[in-house]
This record gives C-alpha cells, structure tokens and sequence, in this order.
C-alpha cells in the first residue's frame, strides 16, 4: 500500500501495519428456496479486493449507469475481480466498487451453492486521505 500514488496515502507508515489479515471463506448453500433475491451487499469501506470462485449462476452487480442489475456469469477456473472502496479511493476512482447480491437462477435451485472468497485490504481502523483532504 505505500508508495500507491503521491495523491492517495494512508495515515499510517508502513504496509505491515496498515494489511489486515488475508480472509478465506468457504460457503456450501442449499438449494435456493425464496424466489427473491438476497439482499445486497454493499461495497466494505476498508476492502481493496475480493475474489469470488464459484461455478453457479445468481451472482448480480448492481450497474450504476444503468440502475440496473447484471448477472455474471461463471467461468469453470476462473475467479471474479470485486473491487473494494479503499482500492478505488487507493486508484483515484479508476476502479469503481460495487453493490452485489446473490439471486436465485431460474432453473437451477436443484443442487448446492458451493463458493470460496479470498478478500483482502487494510485493517479496518486504517484511514485514507487524498490531496484535497477528503477521507
């Protein structure tokens, strides 16, 4: 984290002391039952980055432009980006975080939701301030 970009910093001096911990978790869901979807998660202020490994469908973004929400598809090996709000502040909004949610796929409610997230950023205590002073 140190050293990002002259513009972005982080209070604190050091990137041991500003990481938390690397977070694993693993969820096996049973077969969805309410036809309505889960509610939505908002973007976690301290996250930088979380990748989500999961081989069903129900995984939607909320797009912004749009006011709409976009199903993403799953990809067998592959691992789906979501940026968190300390790596688009960290970027100088390049990156835009998103809202998430899990909704029931048409068709597939018959077998287990299995899915395994690795999430990572700065401890939640850690504050971010840009050039202008904003936190």
């Amino acid at each position: 984290m140190q050293g990002s970009t002259s513009a972005h910093h982080l209070r604190e001096s050091t990137a041991s002391q500003t990481c938390q911990p690397h977070v694993w978790s693993f969820s096996d869901t049973p077969p969805s039952q309410p036809k309505t979807p889960t509610q939505a998660s908002a973007p976690i202020p301290t996250l930088a980055v979380s990748l989500f490994f999961c081989d069903a469908r129900g995984l939607q973004t909320f797009v912004q432009d749009t006011q709409e929400w976009r199903s993403v598809e799953p990809c067998n090996g592959c691992a789906v980006v979501n940026v968190g709000n300390s790596l688009r502040f960290l970027s100088g909004r390049k990156f835009r975080s998103v809202v998430h949610r899990v909704a029931p796929y048409p068709g597939e409610t018959t077998e287990n939701r299995s899915s395994c997230a690795y999430f990572v950023g700065p401890r939640m205590d850690v504050e971010f301030e840009d050039e202008k002073g904003e936190q």
